[in-house]
């Protein structure tokens, strides 16, 4: 076959390589130009029928031949890569509902910890409100507090109440009503800090494989995803522009569009000669 398309080709070489180095130096000035130019053209074209039609059945048969191998090279990756999808499908299945677990057991756990923060912050502000309760003197309030904060039993957002109220009540004693203000814009409820839980749900790490967990995204309004481009909350990048159908719109309306910009070409079409 090496010896045929040999041949072939330094046949058809012969008899393109001079339309093709007149095409490069044809020169179309004139309507008699023109003319010859259609010829050419035309003679062109009747050329690559040629080899088209010389090369045609020579591809059909290595096509046919390439076309058996690919076909019994998928008769037995089919059935193989059914079933590594299927056990990816598996694994994916059971990792993503250990990470709903888990995230149901740290969901949990946060909202336990801030019912547990709030019934303290209830019984640290009880604390105060009755130490307050009990005199009038800013003297006697701060003697109070700090026999408070001796005690060994105190959690941490009872003392941190009691010294927020204590640093109150020297700025009170201090007739510095800006300071009192700051204060408590500052510290009027201690920082929740959510829990690290314990958790039930086993780590599913497992030596050879890696799981990532990613979003698929489905469009159900595209309007809405266009107006976020424009408005630039969603990067441009996420459309494409078919470029295909706009240019059938615009060779169809024949009139500005917006966002585009039209460089008008001429489409020149012959026949075989």
């Amino acid at each position: 076959m090496e010896t045929n398309l040999a041949l072939i080709e330094k046949e058809l070489i012969k008899e393109t390589d001079p339309v093709v180095n007149g095409a490069l130096v044809l020169n179309v000035s004139t309507v008699a130009e023109k003319e010859i130019a259609v010829s050419e053209m035309n003679l062109v074209n009747g050329l690559i029928k040629k080899v088209k039609e010389t090369f045609g059945p020579i591809k059909e048969k290595a096509h046919a031949a390439h076309k058996e191998v690919c076909d019994q090279e998928k008769r037995h990756l089919l059935p193989l890569e059914t079933a590594i999808l299927t056990i990816k499908q598996k694994i994916g299945t059971f990792d993503l509902e250990m990470k709903r677990l888990r995230e149901e057991e740290e969901r949990k756990a946060r909202e336990e910890a801030q019912r547990a923060y709030e019934e303290q912050l209830a019984e640290a502000q009880k604390m105060i409100d009755e130490i307050l309760a009990k005199t009038q003197d800013v003297d006697e309030t701060i003697d109070l507090i700090n026999m408070e904060l001796k005690r060994d039993d105190l959690t941490e957002i009872e003392r941190q109440k009691l010294e927020s109220q204590l640093e109150i009540s020297y700025a009170i004693k201090e007739n510095n009503k800006e300071k009192v203000e700051e204060i408590h814009a500052r510290a009027s409820e201690p920082v929740f800090i959510p829990p690290t839980p314990r958790l039930v749900v086993p780590d599913t790490k497992t030596k050879g494989a890696s799981t990532r967990f990613e979003l698929v995204p489905t469009v159900v309004n595209k309007m809405a995803l266009i107006k976020a481009v424009a408005n630039g909350a969603v990067p441009e990048t996420v459309l494409d522009v078919n470029m295909g159908a706009l240019k059938k719109y615009v060779n169809m309306m024949k009139r500005a569009t917006p966002g585009v910009s039209c460089e008008e070409k001429a489409v020149v079409s012959g026949r075989a000669s």
